[in-house]
């Protein structure tokens, strides 16, 4: 049986002004390209509303770290209020969209022991209560990476966000 641990809780940023969707969508690839992460889109919702459009994007992003450990990014963008424009400079014409943007991220680890000596009751309980007790080595030592790709993942977001803030 998989055992899921949430090591990033919820790390989210607001923005409000103009951006360029399908930018945002290749920030994500090129994030997850560098980083060696495979993608996955959960769910992608759009609804027409009076005042723009309303979008929710959920994608999970994972890379196994060890044989039977696997960390697991889940990023929620919610986009409100959205509505599509021209942005003419010179000669020069782009589509752009302005609203109200969401980004949620969270962090997992992902262990799978099955069948092993690891999952048997008495082992699972001194574990536990060497880790919680004494030192945490052994349900923590493979927070690292997965922490590590949560601040990458929100900093490269954050910093293409920026870039359109006056």
């Amino acid at each position: 049986m998989v055992e899921k641990k949430v090591v990033v809780d919820a790390v989210r940023f607001t923005y409000t002004g103009m951006f360029n969707m399908q930018e945002f969508f290749e920030e994500i690839d090129k994030w997850t390209d560098a980083n060696e992460y495979e993608r996955e889109t959960k769910k992608k919702l759009e609804h027409v509303e009076e005042h723009g459009k309303k979008m929710e994007y959920i994608f999970e992003l994972w890379k196994d770290t060890r044989d039977l450990v696997r960390s697991e990014i889940r990023l929620r963008a919610l986009f409100r209020d959205v509505v599509d424009f021209d942005l003419v400079r010179g000669e020069h014409k782009r589509n752009m969209q302005k609203g109200h943007v969401l980004v949620i991220i969270d962090g997992f680890l992902e262990t799978d022991f099955d069948n092993s000596w690891l999952t048997k009751p008495w082992f699972v309980f001194v574990r536990t209560l060497y880790d919680k007790l004494i030192w945490r080595v052994w349900l923590s030592k493979f927070d690292g990476p997965v922490v590590a790709g949560c601040k990458g993942l929100y900093n490269q977001l954050f910093s293409y966000f920026k870039r359109y803030k006056h």
